[in-house]
């Protein structure tokens, strides 16, 4: 695929892109600075960052992982992790994907503290990205930030 010629174009591309999101894993992050450009007050000036964006994009649309089927009847396992762009989550079962989340964080979640944007990560994720497992299955959230576990429930004796 060539390169976006103009605002237009890159917003199609990215909404592509975005169909794909499922079996990318990172997405938001690694295309935040494309979403950048699709502003309506930004001025699209096209450089290399750009260019080695959009080889990374492919290069994970040709290598990306090899999704399991899910399976009710194993206990599913939620991985989030946030950046300063995007939040990102995997479903899996036993270590393997079942399927990728990478919604992008408004411009008014990106001033959230980090802690926070760990939590949106873990409240939204069963939510949204995987409604369909979580609301009839089993399943674990793993964070990798460790004040997210001052949040998780404690048994009261």
């Amino acid at each position: 695929m060539s390169k976006p010629e103009d605002r237009q174009n890159l917003h199609r591309y990215l909404g592509m892109i975005n169909y794909l999101s499922t079996f990318l894993p990172n997405l938001s992050t690694l295309i935040a600075p494309l979403r950048e450009l699709i502003k309506n007050n930004t001025v699209l000036l096209w450089d290399s960052s750009y260019d080695k964006i959009l080889d990374r994009v492919k290069e994970q649309i040709t290598k990306s992982p090899v999704l399991a089927f899910f399976d009710p009847r194993v206990e599913s396992e939620i991985v989030v992790d946030a950046s300063p762009f995007g939040l990102g989550a995997v479903l899996q079962q036993r270590d393997k994907p079942i399927a990728f989340a990478s919604p992008n964080l408004t411009t008014t979640q990106r001033n959230y503290a980090h802690i926070e944007k760990e939590l949106l990560a873990v409240a939204s994720m069963d939510a949204r990205s995987f409604t369909s497992v979580c609301l009839w299955n089993k399943f674990k959230i793993y964070s990798d930030h460790k004040t997210t576990d001052s949040y998780a429930p404690k048994p009261v004796n």
